[in-house]
């Protein structure tokens, strides 16, 4: 959630490779990924960044972009009925497209 927000606002960022990650920053361009437990790593993306405004901007500016792009308030409502959608499909033990039918129904 933190990495978003500092996508929202163009904030470069560092973090560690875990919980998909990699794919929202895609290393160097949206953001830094560094392995997890190497502070070592993690200083020195945090230097680099610091070092060049100009290239911590740019990452900022990228990362924003990919949270605008790939994190909607539509998008993430689509998900959350497609996610209801299977669940009532699974509880009800019936085809999706009857239990789809009887979901739409109900909203």
């Amino acid at each position: 959630m933190a990495l978003l927000e500092a996508g929202a606002f163009a904030k470069p960022v560092v973090s560690t490779d875990t919980c998909g990650v990699q794919e929202l920053l895609s290393d160097g361009e949206a953001g830094r990924v560094v392995a997890p437990e190497d502070a070592e790593a993690m200083a020195q993306a945090i230097l680099q960044l610091l070092a060049d405004p100009t290239e911590a901007a740019r990452e900022g500016a990228r990362l924003a972009e990919v949270v605008r792009e790939r994190f909607t308030w539509g998008q993430a409502h689509a998900r959350y009925l497609e996610l209801a959608d299977a669940g009532t499909t699974r509880q009800a033990g019936m085809p999706r497209e009857i239990a789809s039918e009887s979901w739409s129904k109900q909203a």
